[in-house]
């Protein structure tokens, strides 16, 4: 079963191979909506990653996909047991896709173990729940994801980013000397792309 209407894709990591880039290809050339949530460098310790990442992600927003990633902050939907652990720097560590298409009960919803990345797809055992016909269920999710997505910010063009409001902040939620770490790692995380 395709999707017709929309592609929400959370996932901590994006490091496409041949497959995955032309599955993405293919959605956006169909011009249907595809909305992307995952970590900016500011909210992962896998700087290597977040130069692959960083590659590639203005291309897919140049195309039509809609980038939000993680400010690298404590979002208040919960408490917490220490005002500390609020000041820590966070990630997102959601592995969960929405399905949207045409017709009553179709669209879908995966959560499970599945990264977008080749360690994933070749090496690792991966589990996903997958649930079609629940509308309510799905809607639940997708406002989830869009909710923590808008408490982070939106990649609008080539190193250009805004927060919820429109004003605009770093694209990376981090200065030196973190960028300066990811864009030494650029050419080992490309060279060694299929192990990640």
């Amino acid at each position: 079963m395709t999707v017709d209407k929309g592609l929400i894709l959370a996932s901590p990591y994006l490091l496409n191979n041949r497959k995955s880039e032309h599955l993405m290809h293919v959605v956006l050339d169909k011009n249907i909506d595809m909305t992307l949530y995952s970590n900016s460098l500011s909210s992962t310790d896998a700087t290597y990653v977040a130069a692959q990442l960083y590659t590639h992600v203005y291309d897919w927003q140049a195309k039509g996909m809609k980038v939000y990633l993680h400010a690298g902050e404590w979002l208040d939907e919960m408490t917490t047991i220490s005002p500390s652990i609020q000041s820590a720097r966070w990630g997102m560590h959601a592995k969960t896709q929405v399905y949207k298409r045409s017709g009553a009960g179709q669209n879908e919803i995966m959560v499970g173990t599945y990264n977008i990345d080749n360690r994933s797809n070749h090496y690792n055992a991966e589990m996903a729940l997958f649930c079609r016909g629940n509308d309510l269920l799905v809607t639940e999710v997708e406002q989830s994801i869009l909710s923590r997505a808008n408490n982070g910010y939106q990649i609008v063009g080539k190193n250009q980013a805004v927060d919820s409001e429109g004003k605009a902040v770093n694209v990376y939620g981090a200065g030196d000397p973190d960028t300066t770490k990811m864009k030494f790692m650029w050419l080992p995380s490309w060279l060694f792309n299929f192990l990640l």
